[in-house]
């Protein structure tokens, strides 16, 4: 992106925009917002070069050039957005395009409910900004299980089976999401068969991590109780 070469920031762009990592994101939000630049190490293309790039015949290097020229739109913004979602890392930004057209904004305030225990859940979160808590009750006080920022994902599973929600989610502060019904989902994945591929990798990267998490939970649950049984066993005389 640095080259003196145009045509290799054209086609340094055009490769950051469509194939890009998760971790690429951030650095597309600064390449496309000029108050973000830092001056020693990065310049603003010219209007001569934004202009080249403006009738460039990809729709995505187009729509960069103008953002650059203009400042990021909303619809950029998002889509850079889901782009930093783990769950969305590896897809282009055709594909976030899909997915951006059928996903919808919600606001809530903190405290705010966003669904609760037992609910059948048929939306999928991705949270923007804000935070959201993940909490059930157990014996009968409420227990936090997890506290989620922008780029999280909230409610996955649910888009795929009819199953209640095991546990709820609330608003912890003022929180902006994107959510996708699961009816969506199904028109995304008949559009694009390669997302649920990634829906599918995901998943089973999360379970895995489960799984590993709780075998490192009962290692230590079994070491904690042999350490008890040996402090409380009597001396035997020898």
């Amino acid at each position: 992106m640095l080259s003196t070469e145009p045509r290799a920031r054209v086609e340094g762009l055009e490769t950051l925009l469509n194939f890009g990592p998760g971790w690429l994101a951030a650095p597309l939000a600064q390449l496309l917002d000029p108050d973000a630049f830092d001056a020693p190490s990065a310049r603003v293309l010219s209007n001569a070069e934004l202009a080249a790039l403006g009738n460039h015949p990809d729709r995505w290097i187009q729509e960069a050039a103008g953002a650059a020229a203009h400042g990021l739109g909303d619809g950029m913004k998002e889509l850079i957005a889901l782009k930093q979602v783990p769950l969305f890392s590896t897809l282009t930004l055709e594909q976030l395009s899909s997915i951006d057209r059928l996903m919808v904004t919600r606001h809530y305030a903190k405290g705010e409910s966003i669904f609760i225990k037992g609910d059948v859940g048929t939306e999928l979160f991705v949270v923007l900004d804000g935070e959201i808590r993940i909490h059930v009750d157990h014996e009968g006080r409420e227990v936090t299980l997890a506290r989620l920022g922008p780029s999280s994902v909230v409610g996955e599973m649910s888009v795929f089976d009819d199953q209640p929600r095991s546990a709820g989610a609330q608003a912890s502060a003022n929180t902006t999401v994107r959510v996708l019904r699961r009816d969506r989902l199904q028109a995304l994945v008949h559009e694009h068969p390669e997302v649920l591929l990634e829906f599918v990798r995901n998943l089973s990267q999360r379970i895995r991590t489960m799984n590993e998490q709780l075998e490192a939970g009962t290692a230590g649950m079994a070491e904690t109780h042999g350490t008890q049984e040996a402090a409380s066993s009597p001396v035997l005389p020898s």
